[in-house]
């Protein structure tokens, strides 16, 4: 169930993406692992519903291979019918055109599909230019893993399938759930640090309307079981003592400064190989 794994690096990557926008210098600093994050939220939520559509299949000795093939809408469809479910109140939650919309978006970011025309999203809040992604996407991407999260959370008697959060330092391991940690950090952050900087955004960040279906009686209470192993191998631990260090930063650093640059200094993005022999050549550009 690698699901659990990718939410925590989608949290975490999301947290860097708002820390960027908090302590930004001399321009609004849209996260520079804006793509990162929204990729994570995806790959939580394709691999969130792969999951269960294997618990489901495999305890029925069917290959999953032919329905986790298809499109996620219909991975989606597919596995409420499986469990039991009524498909019409979540057809009419408008959940499978938020889906639509992430899987869109997410798709012209990782296939640079776009070609300049702005696209529009009628049922969620991601930007209108993919490639220019900001915290507002990362949010809305997490969003919506929760939402789809939490409709299964119960959905296998006795467990809950809504991912488990790490939290701690180097003294402490604590594991919480996503949702719960979603109102207690990754939230109250983003509107303390949209309010840092006078900004405002149309996205609807509540979660307390999100449905969660009953339990299926596809599953036997106990039939199903999730075993993790948490601590780490002993071959792999790093020795206590070792003192930190600062090696990326030295690197840059000291590559910065071998270019020698004066205060207020700033150049563009440079692909040309011969300025002046380009000027020479005064070709009218075709568009």
């Amino acid at each position: 169930m690698t699901y659990n794994g990718y939410a925590i690096h989608g949290f975490y990557s999301t947290i860097d993406d708002l820390k960027d926008l908090e302590n930004t210098l001399n321009y609004i600093n849209n996260g520079r692992r804006a793509s990162v994050s929204i990729a994570q939220w995806y790959l939580a939520l394709e691999a969130y519903i792969n999951s269960i559509i294997k618990i489901t299949l495999l305890l029925d000795d069917i290959d999953p291979e032919p329905i986790i093939q298809q499109e996620i809408q219909q991975r989606l469809s597919f596995l409420i019918t499986k469990l039991g479910y009524d498909n019409f109140p979540v057809k009419k939650s408008g959940l499978y055109g938020r889906i639509n919309e992430f899987r869109k978006f997410r798709n012209e970011i990782f296939h640079d599909r776009h070609v300049g025309k702005m696209i529009i999203f009628k049922n969620t809040h991601f930007s209108v230019i993919p490639q220019q992604c900001n915290q507002v996407d990362v949010m809305q991407a997490a969003l919506l893993f929760i939402e789809v999260a939490n409709l299964f959370r119960f959905s296998i008697p006795g467990l809950d399938l809504m991912p488990n959060i790490s939290i701690g330092d180097s003294t402490k391991l604590h594991f919480d759930k996503l949702d719960i940690l979603y109102e207690s950090i990754l939230r109250p952050i983003f509107q303390q640090v949209l309010a840092k900087w006078s900004l405002q955004t149309r996205l609807n960040l509540s979660i307390s309307d999100l449905t969660s279906l009953k339990a299926s009686a596809t599953f036997k209470k106990g039939e199903v079981v999730i075993v993790s192993v948490v601590e780490q191998d002993k071959r792999y631990k790093v020795q206590p003592g070792m003192v930190p260090t600062n090696i990326g930063s030295t690197i840059y650093t000291k590559c910065l400064e071998g270019y020698h640059l004066p205060e207020g200094h700033y150049s563009g993005l440079n692909f040309i190989l011969d300025w002046p022999d380009l000027y020479k050549s005064m070709f009218p550009m075709r568009r």
